[in-house]
């Protein structure tokens, strides 16, 4: 027999002590890039404290040697470390992503992996008590690790657990560390995933490959490689143009321009994208005085300084109201959600709590995350310790659609939570009030839910989701705004595109648009996925990762 003695960690954990929490829908363990701990929630969606208890075996914990570790019995669990880094392709040779010490990975077996993911799961996952118990020898471990969740429902007959995923370590601490995604730089979404399809162009990263070849908003993409998007079968062709696998590789599309019958061709190089995460911020004046507008997109390390700096203009310019949009942040560090709202709610904040965490009942509650008035040293050009700018608004409002996830919905439950008023226009969040530790083994990441948040009142139950209040029956939880579906045909700022003319006038007047009928209106994210499957063509998604809130305590 062998005995792990209390608290036992393999070192490779010890040295990782800069480990990130998420929150999904999604929101890392990020390996020595600060002094801190950081925490990702994906509620889908990341402040909470850094219990040992969670990363290290159990006090006393005693565990069978040889094949009786790889022996399954229902319902007995031995300790996880007893399984960690023990893997069927280990990794060899310095680890990048942490000051390039040798990788932790020892030879071990598929069975190995299974069964720690088994162990941490049964330790960690906030719903534990709801997993079937399997055989983990029959499974491979991408299959096993599909099978460690609830399968329980929300109200509105959702999956519950919507934010269990994995990811290949090096691609997602590249992605978090840095900003850096891969791709051509355009946000694409379907408005129609059948024959004739509809494949539209939501967003573009400034700087991209997109970006210099001249592609916007609102362009729908005709073909890809000379393929038929809208009703060609090579999903092969179409696939591989979308979601090229290499860097520096061309493929060409016919974009289809807004009010245009014409398309044109354009050639993209796929390339490593740096994320903007504060793309405008401008000042709109009305009649009754300047309304700012901030597009916020990612709450990841670089946007700290982007939000002082786009928040100091504001405070500036002496605005009286604020247009936060959110219709495509899936979340990212909670810490700067707790910037954001204390930038805009000021001493209404009056050192309340803006996040506080609750994990099983296994492990003992975190620490609570506050509505950070300073600066904490995320960016490199601003130190920690600076006051931040503040708004001091008692109302804000939030453009949200079916992509406002986890951290951006962190700030609109913590606004909340303070008597901020929160009015929403667009569409219902996407409905993650839990997050996650990510957890590294044998070079694979894994996200499991291990925890809830709360806001200061001590609510966080919005699986389903923030609605505006004038969606009928709406699933999620009823808040002031209107129902306005996303505008293809204006540049997101324009105060002519939809959602933005809608927050101004609901400030004007309190009254919300009618709801015009588009032909462009999005499918359900259900019905994209069930019908993009059958269809053999991969939907366009952001990585589940960024799905998240990060939190620093």
């Amino acid at each position: 027999m062998v005995v792990l003695k209390g608290n036992t960690k393999w070192s490779f954990m010890k040295r990782i002590s800069d480990l990130a929490i998420v929150l999904n829908i999604s929101c890392l363990f990020i390996p020595r890039i600060s002094v801190f701990w950081v925490l990702i929630i994906a509620v889908s969606s990341c402040g909470g404290g850094s219990d040992e208890g969670l990363l290290s075996g159990d006090a006393g914990t005693i565990v069978p040697s040889g094949n009786e570790l790889l022996t399954w019995q229902s319902g007995v669990f031995f300790d996880k470390a007893a399984y960690q880094a023990m893997c069927a392709d280990p990794r060899t040779g310095p680890n990048p992503f942490d000051e390039n010490r040798p990788f932790p990975d020892e030879l071990g077996s598929v069975a190995h992996e299974n069964f720690y993911l088994r162990s941490w799961t049964n330790d960690l996952y906030f719903w534990y008590d709801e997993v079937v118990d399997q055989d983990p020898n029959l499974f491979t471990t991408a299959e096993y690790f599909d099978e460690l969740k609830t399968m329980e429902r929300t109200p509105s007959n959702r999956l519950k657990d919507n934010f269990h995923f994995s990811e290949n370590t090096a691609n997602y601490l590249t992605r978090t560390v840095s900003g850096e995604t891969f791709g051509y730089g355009m946000n694409l979404v379907f408005a129609s995933v059948n024959v004739p399809r509809l494949l539209i162009v939501r967003d573009v990263v400034p700087g991209s490959p997109a970006a210099v070849a001249g592609v916007e908003r609102g362009m729908e993409i005709v073909t890809i490689d000379g393929e038929d998007l809208v009703s060609g079968g090579d999903v092969d062709t179409l696939n591989n143009g979308l979601y090229p696998p290499a860097l520096e590789e061309d493929h060409t599309f016919d974009f289809l321009p807004v009010g245009s019958n014409t398309a044109v061709e354009l050639t993209l190089t796929s390339a490593n994208i740096e994320s903007v995460p504060v793309k405008a911020v401008t000042t709109i004046d009305t009649a009754s005085g300047g309304v700012g507008y901030v597009h916020f997109n990612s709450h990841i390390r670089p946007a700290e300084r982007h939000l002082y700096d786009a928040f100091t203009s504001l405070q500036g310019s002496g605005v009286s109201d604020l247009i936060l949009d959110l219709r495509y942040n899936g979340g990212g560090l909670l810490a700067i959600a707790g910037q954001v709202g204390y930038m805009v709610a000021g001493s209404q904040s009056n050192g309340d709590t803006f996040y506080r965490l609750a994990f099983n009942d296994k492990q003992s509650s975190g620490s609570p995350i506050p509505f950070h008035s300073e600066s904490l040293g995320f960016s490199e050009d601003l130190n920690a310790g600076i006051d931040l700018p503040t708004l001091n608004l008692s109302t804000v409002y939030i453009l949200t659609t079916g992509g406002t996830c986890s951290a951006s919905e962190a700030i609109i439950n913590g606004l909340m939570g303070i008597d901020v008023d929160v009015v929403l226009i667009g569409d219902t969040t996407c409905g993650k009030p839990y997050g996650f530790f990510p957890q590294d083994n044998c070079g694979t990441t894994y996200f499991t839910v291990q925890f809830a948040g709360v806001n200061a009142d001590n609510f966080g139950e919005y699986p389903d989701g923030f609605s505006p209040s004038n969606i009928p029956n709406a699933p999620g939880v009823s808040v002031p705004g209107c129902r306005v579906e996303d505008d293809f045909e204006h540049l997101l700022g324009d105060p002519e595109e939809a959602l933005l003319a809608a927050a101004l006038q609901y400030r004007d007047d309190g009254s919300c648009p009618a709801l015009p009928s588009s032909s462009k209106a999005l499918v359900k994210s259900s019905q994209k996925s069930k019908v993009g499957i059958l269809s053999g063509l991969r939907l366009p998604r952001e990585y589940p990762g960024l799905n998240n809130a990060i939190i620093q305590p």
